[in-house]
Order: C-alpha cells, then sequence, then structure tokens
C-alpha cells in the first residue's frame, strides 16, 4: 500500500516493514495477558510517529513537498 498511496517512497515502505516485524516479535514475545495492550500502545505509537514525524514529504506532480 506504501508503494501504491506514497509514489514509491521505498524508505517509508521499509521503515514501516520493519516496524511491523519489529512490534509482532515484542507483541509474540510478551505474556498473553499483555499481549492486547502492548499492541494497542505500538499501535498508538504507529499513528502519532505517522502523524508527528520530524519530516513528512507528500508527493504533488511529481515533487517531493517536505514540511518539518
Amino acid at each position: 500500500m506504501a508503494i501504491a498511496f506514497r509514489g514509491m517512497d521505498w524508505l517509508f515502505f521499509v521503515g514501516i516493514s520493519g516496524y511491523l516485524l519489529l512490534a509482532a516479535s515484542v507483541i509474540l514475545a510478551s505474556p498473553l495477558y499483555l499481549q492486547r495492550p502492548i499492541a494497542l500502545g505500538l499501535f498508538a505509537l504507529a499513528l502519532l510517529g505517522d502523524r508527528f514525524s520530524l519530516r513528512q514529504c507528500r508527493v504533488w506532480n511529481g515533487f517531493y513537498l517536505c514540511c518539518s
């Protein structure tokens, strides 16, 4: 999906894939009674990280518009 909607942004694709693998391993390594709260916390962290990232780039007519 990152390739389709972010204009072939490979850095974003690799970063999100790595975060998903790391988050899945953390969730699976945690005790069963903590897996759901940890998953919710990591999901919230991903949403906040995407919303308030230090450098957000958007593609507009083939140009990257980066905002700090």
